[in-house]
């Protein structure tokens, strides 16, 4: 079993799928009210939607493309929906105040909502509408320039990088963040600097922690 002392379960860009004996851990884990992030990745969806779904989201096939004079198509740069800034403020409000601040993530996928019954969704970032869609054919963007392809089903849209989740357990609000890319939380990518863009990804973190610990400081 998940130790009693563990009230953050944190599951990233699994490689392989669940057994049943773990699956069975997770779910007493979450019977006693365990608070999760999950980050997702493109190319995970067989290993990663059969935990999703128990929050009711899943993980889209395809690439979040973003067409840039500079940055790589694959780089998807999401923003905070007014909600979640409202509601966890932090990070997420700070990204509203200015145009130039974003969460970074590099080959990313799109989550969707699929049941509502047990957990409350609410969509905590999106890319832009106008410039985003999910391509499901060039996998290389290094070598390959992706093009809007309709007649694959692509089509622009405000695409969800970000979701949380959450639900009555006894006696408090139990809580689930769960994201479509996990290289947004990488060294690599905490480090990086780009013209033009302030990442939040590092505040981001914080933002996330807080919210899962109801507050407590410092995280262990």
């Amino acid at each position: 079993d998940v130790p009693a002392n563990i009230n953050i379960l944190f599951v990233a860009e699994m490689r392989q799928s669940l057994t049943e004996k773990e699956n069975q851990a997770i779910d007493r884990y979450l019977e006693r009210g365990g608070n999760m992030i999950i980050l997702a990745d493109i190319k995970r969806q067989k290993e990663m939607n059969p935990l999703l779904e128990k929050f009711g989201v899943r993980l889209m096939p395809g690439i979040i493309s973003q067409p840039s004079a500079i940055n790589a198509y694959n780089l998807a740069l999401s923003r905070p929906t007014e909600v979640i800034a409202n509601k966890l403020k932090g990070a997420f409000a700070a990204m509203m105040r200015t145009a130039v601040q974003f969460v970074t993530m590099p080959y990313a996928g799109a989550l969707e909502v699929v049941d509502t019954s047990e957990f409350k969704v609410i969509p905590a970032l999106q890319t832009n509408a106008q410039q985003t869609w999910l391509e499901q054919q060039t996998e290389n963007f290094l070598e390959e320039t992706p093009t809007l392809d309709a007649k694959t089903g692509e089509a622009l849209g405000a695409y969800m990088t970000a979701a949380i989740l959450t639900r009555q357990n006894n006696d408090r609000e139990q809580r689930v963040f769960v994201m479509s890319d996990a290289d947004c939380w990488s060294n690599a990518e905490l480090q990086t600097q780009r013209k033009g863009i302030v990442s939040r990804n590092f505040a981001l973190i914080s933002t996330v922690f807080r919210w899962l610990s109801y507050g407590e400081f410092p995280v262990s």
